[in-house]
């Protein structure tokens, strides 16, 4: 998918009324401004963001000012549930800085009474610490791209960066990526 190609796609899901439900405007300019796999964007809880203009400090991780911290994956575990997880390897904890027009988006998209380890992108019908199943999103992504004449577009490939550099603020941070640590994060069953 070109640039041009993701900001057409992104337009058609902006003014799309059953993805705006479904909260797919945001959930999908985050994964394509971020290269984060859908498990991972399941996963953040709103105290992995941080919204602000000042590095804040969460379980002894410092998040720099307009950033993501990737440190998790939703996984469904047969006769257990949905569960998030705190990734595969070192490699999936990573900080990513998020562009000020996708920190503005998340600030809108906040809920005033959202908790800390509340999930960004909640089942829209449960309770607000419940996560999403992955493969519910993917059922509502295939449904969006058939309504939207885009049946070849996946979320499996990772999102080239001329892409996420497109549908990103031109003001990208100058960090992409801090050092990689082993702390695990909170896991909960939902």
């Amino acid at each position: 998918m070109t640039a041009e190609q993701a900001a057409e796609f992104q337009d058609k899901v902006d003014v799309d009324l059953d993805a705006a439900r479904d909260d797919l405007p945001v959930l999908i300019r985050l994964l394509f401004g971020t290269g984060a796999r859908i498990g991972e964007v399941l996963g953040l809880c709103w105290r992995d963001v941080n919204l602000t203009d000042h590095p804040t400090e969460i379980d002894g991780q410092l998040l720099p000012p307009s950033s993501v911290w990737i440190n998790g994956n939703i996984v469904n575990v047969p006769g257990i549930g949905t569960l998030r997880h705190p990734g595969k390897t070192p490699a999936a904890n990573r900080l990513l800085g998020l562009p000020h027009t996708h920190r503005d988006l998340l600030l809108t998209h906040r809920p005033a009474d959202a908790a800390p380890d509340d999930p960004i992108f909640r089942p829209p019908t449960k309770p607000a610490s419940t996560f999403r199943h992955p493969d519910e999103l993917h059922h509502a992504i295939r449904r969006l791209r058939d309504r939207i004449g885009y049946p070849h577009f996946t979320t499996h490939r990772p999102t080239p960066k001329p892409v996420r550099t497109a549908c990103s603020c031109p003001a990208l941070s100058t960090w992409r990526q801090c050092p990689r640590w082993s702390r695990p994060h909170h896991c909960r069953s939902t």
